[in-house]
């Protein structure tokens, strides 16, 4: 997913494509997460090349970029809590479909902290 603030150029668009996305100033993961190696195979695959890149550490300080209108982020969908200021949109190239899951030994599934934590995961 692409996340813009809501007023930018591209906000209003259903569906965005790394081309669109190459003159924009890009707001990455690190190196090896996941997200960047998805990106850097999709725009590869495309011929699209991105010269203004911030890398930020967590997707947090990614989402703080993006409401400061520093740049475009790109973040798996669903790795971040929503905001009003923000829209998110998918991007053509990057369709890959990814789950999410909450792992423990069986041993652990029934500690009051461990069932509180997957309870609130599956709401």
């Amino acid at each position: 997913m692409a996340m813009l603030r809501g007023e930018h150029s591209l906000a209003s668009r259903k569906k965005l494509t790394l081309a669109e996305l190459a003159n924009e100033v890009m707001i990455l993961p690190e190196e090896g997460s996941l997200t960047q190696t998805e990106l850097v195979r999709a725009s590869s695959r495309v011929g699209v090349r991105f010269s203004n890149v911030i890398q930020a550490t967590t997707y947090a300080v990614m989402k703080e970029a993006v409401l400061h209108g520093l740049g475009v982020g790109i973040f798996l969908e669903d790795s971040v809590f929503p905001c009003s200021e923000i829209v998110c949109r998918p991007v053509v190239e990057l369709d890959a479909k990814f789950g999410t899951y909450v792992v423990t030994t069986k041993d652990k599934t029934d500690l009051r902290l461990v069932r509180a934590f997957i309870d609130e995961s599956l709401e």
